[in-house]
């Protein structure tokens, strides 16, 4: 397969990075009409990639240790080192921009004027926003405490994330900080010590319904010592499959289970009627991330990091699988698209440099979107309210 080497545009971060992607990956995401988002934790970053003209275009946000990410057509949701940020989608917004709002901000009430120094930041802003096909600005943030958010998910009951720190899938709530909802039958505590890495939930029905975890032990951080792994079914507690590796990212379509067996660098499919466990595709790289698109699965893979190579288990020299299979100088940090029923490479992006670990994956269903944070200098004029009183006095 031929292969382009970009280098990606980095705005509010500087990471020393490139990548190289198939040729057709631009155009994958440009014939489906839409963009990607991935967290890199390591990186202390949230990449926003969309495709245009066969050229693939990258927007680089800071976030300070991102992980768990969310985006349909409304909303983008996003976790980092110790809270949650939400981005709602801005149709009034985006309209008063594109028909001029902000073009001449001397125009503005005096109150409303927009400092000299801002000038140029918002000029550009302006014009982001002007070539994007939808605008998501950011609504509120929460912080929740160093919780460890993993995976999280809109369901039911509002945001549900996967407190690692405690052992425990939670509701994020504005009073609490979270709620805890679940936990495996195997943990005797709710308490903030990581007692057996719970990181990845599948959303069933508007519930999470299956969970990875790295073990089933009930002791302050005892995954460490080994290389095991689990898929829980949260409604049953049934654990569903043991002796894993280090699985991540579980996702339900249609009967089936889709996770990564990350120590096997392997995406797996679990059949719920038959109970069959089927590897269909192995990567180079420690698999951690899946979309499910349709026909499509999109996978993210990490370059194998130290710790994981060698496991604290006693009297032992253990390697992870993919690292006897490959390498960890050999492991590759990318993104993958794949045919969901064969497992068979579509099109591919690798990072390079500075840019070694994914986390997750979102798919936001808008070719080229634009995300504002509260922090940015346009942020104080983009407005979203109801024209309409609510009620009388």
């Amino acid at each position: 397969m031929a292969v382009n080497e970009n280098k990606l545009s980095e705005n509010d971060l500087y990471l020393d990075y490139s990548s190289k992607a198939s040729d057709n990956f631009a155009g994958i995401l440009s014939a489906l009409n839409i963009s990607l988002l991935v967290s890199s934790y390591q990186s202390n970053a949230v990449f926003l990639l969309s495709g245009s003209n066969g050229q693939l275009h990258c927007e680089v946000k800071s976030v300070n240790k991102p992980m768990g990410l969310y985006a349909d057509a409304q909303r983008i949701t996003l976790s980092s080192y110790n809270g949650v940020h939400d981005f709602i989608l801005n149709e009034p917004a985006k309209n008063s921009i594109d028909n001029g709002y902000l073009d001449s901000t001397k125009r503005l009430p005096k109150k409303m004027q927009i400092d000299d120094a801002l000038q140029q930041d918002v000029i550009a802003q302006v014009q982001g926003i002007k070539r994007s096909d939808a605008l998501y600005c950011e609504r509120f943030s929460l912080v929740t405490g160093v919780i460890n958010v993993h995976d999280i998910a809109w369901g039911n009951q509002g945001l549900w994330a996967v407190n690692s720190s405690f052992s425990c899938l939670s509701t994020i709530d504005a009073t609490f900080g979270f709620v805890a909802r679940w936990k495996p039958e195997f943990i005797s505590k709710i308490a903030p010590e990581n007692r057996c890495h719970l990181n990845g939930m599948a959303m069933k029905d508007g519930v999470p319904r299956f969970v990875t975890t790295f073990g089933k032990d009930d002791s302050k951080e005892s995954w460490r010592d080994g290389a095991t792994g689990t898929l829980i079914d949260t409604k049953s507690n049934e654990i569903l499959l043991d002796q894993l590796t280090l699985p991540h990212s579980p996702k339900y379509d249609d009967g089936y289970v889709y996770f990564c067996d990350s120590g096997h660098g392997s995406i797996n499919r679990f059949n719920l009627q038959t109970r069959n466990n089927e590897v269909i595709a192995t990567l180079p790289g420690f698999t951690r991330a899946i979309k499910v698109l349709d026909d499509l699965l999109i996978v993210g893979t990490s370059a194998i990091r130290k710790s994981e190579v060698k496991r604290q288990l006693p009297a032992t020299d253990y390697q992870l699988p993919i690292d006897k299979s490959i390498g960890a100088e050999n492991s590759i940090c990318g993104i993958w698209i794949l045919n969901k029923a064969t497992g068979e490479q579509i099109a591919h992006l690798h990072f390079d440099g500075e840019v070694t670990q994914i986390y997750d994956i979102a798919v936001i269903p808008y070719g080229s979107p634009y995300l504002v944070e509260s922090a940015q200098a346009i942020a104080s004029h983009l407005f979203y309210f109801s024209e309409e009183l609510a009620h009388a006095l």
